[in-house]
């Protein structure tokens, strides 16, 4: 059972880090994000960006990473472009420098507290409610207790690490 505990432990943990951050929209009269923070910027209007030997038309927002400011120009390592008709475009890194003169929305990945704690709240219960269905589904906590078999659950991870299991 102490396999089962170890395993739901970790879902709940990756559960609780699904709350923790959102993008927050930013004033138009707030300063650029500092360089390192994460933003995702829509263009006022619809742009062609060169992605390698492509240009992808109608480009109306890009996810990222600030690079540096340069006066009123933000240059944006970018993760991800999404023209206003179409798909997602991976971008694998390129930098692309735009002035908050052609931003219409510009939003910030922040750590938001009270989304976590209730992200946290729920996987606790997810966890115990878990719990509790596998000791009445095992019959207890030792193997052929009330004619019961152990509960095991086994994650398999790379490099040969198990959780759980034997």
């Amino acid at each position: 059972m102490r396999a089962f505990v170890a395993a739901t432990m970790g879902i709940g943990i990756l559960l609780s880090q699904a709350g923790c951050y959102q993008y927050v929209p930013l004033a138009d009269t707030a300063p650029l994000p500092e360089a390192g923070s994460e933003i995702k910027l829509q263009f006022s209007s619809p742009q062609a960006m060169e992605l390698g030997s492509m240009t992808v038309h109608d480009v109306s927002e890009i996810e990222g990473e600030v690079f540096e400011i340069e006066g009123d120009t933000m240059a944006v390592f970018s993760r991800w472009l999404r023209s206003a008709f179409g798909p997602k475009y991976a971008t694998d890194g390129a930098v692309f420098y735009v002035p908050r003169s052609h931003t219409s929305r510009l939003e910030q990945r922040r750590f938001i507290p009270v989304k976590t704690g209730l992200a946290v709240g729920v996987a606790v219960v997810a966890t115990v409610a878990i719990f509790k269905a596998a000791q009445k589904l095992g019959g207890g906590s030792n193997p052929g207790e009330n004619g019961g078999e152990e509960f095991r659950i086994v994650f398999p991870l790379p490099f040969g690490i198990r959780i759980g299991g034997h």
